[in-house]
């Protein structure tokens, strides 16, 4: 007798279903895959005296990025995207009308979406694709300074590192390239605490304002290589050369905490006025909340008329009363036989002295 045997295969396909939210859910929610409606659900008009805010964050470490499928507003209606964890942070956007926004990326982990709707006319409302992606920056500009880093979080804080690179003004020379930064003002290793972003900044005058490359290595002895674009193009400032110009790198993924970063950029020494290494972590341990604020870009001072320099720096809010507050500028070429060899900063109504060290971190 012959024996028959049945295979039956059951195959199943798995699939990564984005999980659907409206914004009146509200809520802090950690995904990189979702699907974001107004409070209609997408069946239905949203409704009238709306004010909801929800908040998503990625949960993998990337930045959190949105990407519209249908958006229809009446024109009193307004749908805000704030570049953080709540809507103290960043504006980046303000949607209202039935024309298709572009997408928006968050610099540093989260976005926070808020809805605004008046007491008459509503409509269909918006539909958006929640995900994550590689972080990106904002920031930069010619001749002024743009938003390029804000963050608000429990035990933010900061620590940099400023060294004077130029071996083209000699009272004193600065240190060539490659130069040695010496990183100390992190938490000690094996304590509660994580870098969140690490910004290397410099300015050179040169005949080319494009791309230059950097090896950074760091205590690790694990060097990074970069092609660095700049965040900042002006006018020579009186050395005869074409351009001055202003460079950012993430340089997040090289920092091994503290002890000596060795740095070297193609640019060479004659042309980089000198270096600021930034370093932003958080101290799980510590009893407060900071917020961060980063505006960057390039403006070139040459002393015809173009001084003095006034910057404003707007949508500086804390979530309480400040108990502790640090500003901070990057300034370039400073000589020391200049106004009797130091300059004057007035931040928020305060006025500070400084010494021109030809790279100032002040």
């Amino acid at each position: 007798m012959k024996k028959y045997i049945l295979l039956v295969i059951f195959i199943v396909p798995l699939f990564s279903l984005a999980q659907t939210y409206t914004i009146d859910q509200g809520g802090n929610i950690a995904t990189c895959s979702a699907t974001l409606y107004d409070s209609g659900s997408g069946s239905g008009n949203y409704g009238n005296n709306e004010n909801e805010v929800i908040t998503f964050c990625s949960d993998n470490s990337t930045c959190v990025q949105v990407t519209f499928n249908s958006f229809n507003l009446d024109s009193n209606d307004f749908l805000y995207i704030y570049n953080g964890p709540n809507t103290a942070s960043q504006l980046l956007a303000v949607l209202t009308g039935s024309s298709l926004p572009p997408s928006y990326s968050s610099f540093f982990g989260c976005l926070t979406f808020q809805f605004v709707s008046n007491d008459t006319i509503t409509s269909s409302g918006f539909s958006a694709s929640i995900t994550c992606g590689t972080c990106t920056f904002s920031g930069g500009g010619n001749g002024t300074l743009t938003p390029a880093y804000d963050n608000e979080a429990c035990g933010l804080n900061f620590t940099q590192v400023s060294q004077k690179v130029t071996t083209r003004y000699a009272t004193p020379a600065g240190t060539g390239l490659p130069t040695t930064l010496n990183v100390s003002g992190l938490p000690a290793p094996n304590t509660c605490w994580a870098i969140e972003k690490a910004l290397l900044y410099w300015t050179e005058s040169s005949n080319s304002n494009g791309n230059v490359s950097v090896t950074l290595t760091n205590p690790s002895s694990q060097t990074y290589n970069y092609n660095v674009s700049p965040v900042g193009v002006g006018p020579d400032k009186c050395w005869n050369t074409t351009y001055t110009t202003n460079y950012r790198i993430d340089v997040t993924a090289a920092i091994a905490g503290n002890g000596n970063y060795t740095l070297n950029i193609s640019s060479g020494a004659w042309n980089v006025d000198g270096v600021t290494l930034f370093i932003v972590y958080r101290d799980f341990t510590a009893p407060y909340t900071g917020r961060l604020m980063i505006n960057d870009g390039l403006i070139v001072a040459n002393g015809s008329g173009t001084d003095p320099v006034y910057v404003a720096i707007n949508n500086v809010n804390a979530c309480a009363n400040s108990t502790s507050a640090t500003a901070f500028m990057m300034i370039g070429d400073m000589q020391d036989n200049i106004n009797s060899g130091s300059h004057g900063a007035t931040l928020n109504g305060s006025t500070f002295t400084f010494p021109n060290n030809f790279w100032n971190y002040d």
